[in-house]
C-alpha cells in the first residue's frame, strides 16, 4: 500500500505540474516529459490498479488523487496534446506565413516601382525578394527532398559519418548546451514516441541534406549583383542565411552519432535477451 500511495502521490504532482504548464502557456521539454509519463501511467495496469484502490475506498481520504480521476486525466492529456501540436507546426506556419508575406510585398513594391520609377521603391522591392528567395527556396528545398527520399536515407553511408575533426569542434562549439534550443520545422519526424530510433536516424540524414542543400543555394541571390549592383549587400544576407543552415547541420550531425549509439545498445540488449536468459 505505501509503495501504491507513493506513486499516487508521484503522479498527483505530475499532473499539477501539467496543469501549471498550462495556465502559463509554458511548453517546454520537460513539459513534454510529464505529460509522456502521465499518458504511459494512465495507460498502464499501475493506474487501473490504483483507480481500483480508489473506487474501493482503501485508499487514505487526505491522499490527493485528482489523477484517478478519469474523466479529469483524460481531459487534461487531452489539453496537452493540443498544446504540442500547436508548437510542432508553429514553426512550419509562421515560416509559410513570412515567406507569402514577402512574396505579396515583392510584387506589390515591384508594380510601385513599374509606375514610378522610384528608386528608394526599386530597393525595397529587391530587398523584399531576396528575402522570399529565402524563405521560399526552403520550403522547396525541403518538399523536393521529402518527395524524393521520404526520410529514408541510409545512415551508414560515408557522407553521414562524422568526421574525427567533428567531435573537438563540437566540444569547442559548445553544442550540447545551445543545441535544443534551436526550432524544429517538423518536430513529429524526431519523436521517439511516434517514431523507432532507425527511423530518426534515416530523418536526420535528410534533415542534413536539406540544410546543405540550403546552403548552397543561399549564394543565388548574388548573381542579382550583376544587374542592380550592392554586391556586399547580397553576399553579406547569403553568408548569414548558410550559417544559419549551418547551425542546423552541426545539430544533426551532433545527434546522429548519439541515437544511432543508443539503436546499437538496445539492439545489443534485445539479443542478449534472447540467447542469455
Amino acid at each position: 500500500m505505501k509503495e501504491q500511495i507513493e506513486r499516487i502521490k508521484k503522479y498527483e504532482d505530475l499532473m499539477q505540474e501539467a496543469e501549471a504548464a498550462l495556465k502559463t502557456g509554458r511548453n517546454s521539454k520537460r513539459f513534454r516529459q510529464v505529460v509522456r509519463e502521465l499518458e504511459a501511467y494512465y495507460a498502464s495496469n499501475e493506474w487501473k490498479e490504483d483507480f481500483a484502490a480508489e473506487e474501493e475506498g482503501r485508499l487514505p481520504q487526505t491522499l490527493k488523487r485528482g489523477v484517478l480521476s478519469e474523466d479529469g486525466l483524460y481531459n487534461l492529456l487531452e489539453l496537452c496534446r493540443e498544446r504540442m501540436e500547436e508548437r510542432e507546426t508553429g514553426v512550419k506556419k509562421t515560416f509559410v506565413a513570412v515567406a507569402v508575406l514577402f512574396l505579396l510585398l515583392t510584387v506589390l513594391f515591384s508594380l510601385i516601382f513599374d509606375w514610378t520609377g522610384s528608386s528608394a521603391v526599386f530597393v525595397c522591392a529587391v530587398t523584399f525578394g531576396t528575402i522570399a528567395y529565402h524563405f521560399v527556396m526552403r520550403l522547396c528545398v525541403g518538399g523536393a527532398f521529402q518527395k524524393l527520399m521520404n526520410n529514408e536515407a541510409d545512415y551508414r553511408k560515408k557522407w553521414y559519418q562524422q568526421k574525427s575533426w567533428e567531435k573537438p569542434l563540437y566540444r569547442t562549439l559548445k553544442v550540447r548546451k545551445w543545441k535544443n534550443k534551436a526550432p524544429s520545422f517538423e518536430p513529429d519526424r524526431f519523436d521517439p514516441e511516434k517514431h523507432s530510433l532507425h527511423e530518426i536516424a534515416q530523418a536526420m540524414c535528410q534533415a542534413e541534406l536539406v540544410h546543405e542543400t540550403n546552403m548552397l543555394l543561399s549564394f543565388v541571390p548574388v548573381a542579382a549583383a550583376i544587374w542592380v549592383g550592392a554586391l556586399p549587400v547580397f553576399l553579406i544576407t547569403s553568408v548569414l542565411a548558410a550559417c544559419l543552415d549551418l547551425v542546423f547541420v552541426i545539430i544533426q550531425r551532433y545527434n546522429r552519432p548519439r541515437v544511432i549509439k543508443l539503436m546499437e545498445r538496445k539492439k545489443q540488449q534485445r539479443w542478449n535477451d534472447v540467447h542469455y536468459h
